[in-house]
């Protein structure tokens, strides 16, 4: 039995993590959609989506990075 309740705690801390990480990255795709559509392609007469997708991610993950004070 306490192998069994082991396992389980093993297989749901796993879960967790799993859907954390999953959770983090659609947030941060997100928001590199919202500012590509949005803020740099509208702001910048020769700005390209390659352009505005580095720069995007790079304040999405920088601004999540501060919302969670890491």
């Amino acid at each position: 039995m306490k192998n069994i309740s082991n396992c389980v705690m093993i297989v749901s801390l796993f879960t967790m993590m799993l859907s954390t990480q999953l959770t983090y990255s659609s947030m941060v795709d997100v928001c590199v959609e919202h500012c590509m559509v949005n803020q740099c392609l509208n702001v910048f007469e020769h700005a390209t989506p390659y352009i505005c997708k580095y720069a995007c991610k790079r304040r999405c993950i920088q601004s999540e990075k501060a919302y969670h004070n890491v």
